[in-house]
């Protein structure tokens, strides 16, 4: 009697288990089925083998520039918009939060702020490089190379991003999306470029006439002098000298980014047609695909 009960109880238990076993493996690869991708997929299989309670992921995190991140992610949202191609329909859409686009003008004015101190902090490089190659009686030709290599590496990187931005202009869309976000980005840049010439205007006046003002250097150079115990004796002539040495990097970085804001004019002009070219076809194709599926063509 005890192995009838025994064997019907193995048996009912042997049942039981079996069919929780089925029911876990059903619902886990039901998990594993409804993942939307591989990695979601690899999670809940990592869950599964490890017998424990499903760890909750971290949520992702956008990944930024390590440098100039600023004026990269502002031509991220240029091009968003563009790639959306909500510009070439008269319907009303949201590309941009208005949180974002309010925002715009602020990220504009960092931008400019931030390429107006970048010409001043190489001007100000310049200067005290100079001014010491001077008082030390150094040869200054290696140091024009260090100074334009500031210029180069962050003045004119958000200038090539700025005009960049170029690319993803459309001319003709039905909603000036693309041309307003660029008008106002090439409008905060034109403030640097003005400011570019406006310092070189300086500079070049500054050492036209330095005759008439350099009286007025001797009271804060004699000062320098006794603060530093002679260590920084400057001259008028030393101040002169590193004048016009900072007056030579200002007018080389004009006509250099000159040059080179054409070029990258020339160059995303072109690209522009291209993008422009390029989508164009691509909606007359499916505007002829419509019309033959309508039996229009």
């Amino acid at each position: 009697m005890f192995g009838n009960n025994n064997n019907t109880g193995n048996g009912n238990t042997g049942a039981h288990w079996s069919s929780k076993q089925a029911h876990n493996r059903t619902m886990w690869q039901g998990e594993y089925q409804n993942a939307s991708n591989e990695r979601e997929s690899m999670w809940h299989l990592k869950n599964h083998q490890g017998g424990r309670q499903p760890v909750q992921r971290e949520p992702e995190k956008k990944d930024k520039y390590p440098i100039f991140s600023d004026v990269q992610e502002l031509q991220d949202e240029l091009q968003s918009i563009y790639a959306s191609g909500t510009a070439f329909t008269e319907q009303k859409t949201i590309d941009v939060t208005e949180s974002e686009y309010r925002m715009l003008p602020f990220k504009i004015f960092k931008i400019v702020g931030k390429g107006i101190a970048y010409a001043s902090l190489v001007y100000c490089i310049a200067f005290g490089l100079f001014l010491l190659a001077s008082i030390r009686q150094v040869q200054v030709g290696g140091f024009y190379p260090v100074s334009l290599f500031l210029a180069y590496a962050s003045l004119f990187f958000y200038a090539y991003v700025v005009y960049g931005m170029k690319q993803f202009v459309i001319p003709d869309e039905k909603q000036p999306k693309t041309k307003q976000f660029y008008g106002q980005v090439i409008a905060g840049w034109r403030v640097v470029e003005f400011y570019l010439v406006f310092s070189v205007v300086i500079l070049v006046l500054l050492e036209s006439t330095f005759a008439s003002w350099q009286g007025f250097l001797y009271e804060p150079l004699l000062a320098i002098k006794k603060m530093t115990k002679g260590f920084l004796a400057i001259s008028p002539a030393n101040f002169e000298a590193a004048l016009f040495h900072t007056t030579g990097v200002a007018i080389i970085m004009l006509v250099t980014y000159a040059l080179f804001a054409r070029w990258a004019f020339k160059k995303f002009t072109k690209e522009q047609h291209r993008n422009v070219i390029a989508i164009k076809a691509q909606y007359d194709r499916a505007d002829a695909a419509i019309k033959a599926l309508d039996g229009e063509i």
